[in-house]
């Protein structure tokens, strides 16, 4: 396993985070979103992309 693909979030994770239930979620949908997630993940490390959604998810902002 290279040192970026430990980075990498993967599905079910992400659908952890955001509490997607099975099923709920088309393929192409899911596609574009681990995509996008593991795209910032690369480019600014899994710390940041945690707190980015902790942030979005706080009802306070």
């Amino acid at each position: 396993m290279t040192k970026n693909q430990k980075r990498q979030f993967e599905w079910e994770e992400v659908a952890n985070i955001f509490c997607i239930r099975e099923g709920e979620c088309e393929k192409d949908t899911r596609d574009a979103l681990m995509r996008r997630i593991n795209g910032l993940t690369d480019k600014y490390g899994r710390e940041y992309v945690i707190r980015k959604i902790a942030l979005k998810e706080c009802p306070m902002n």
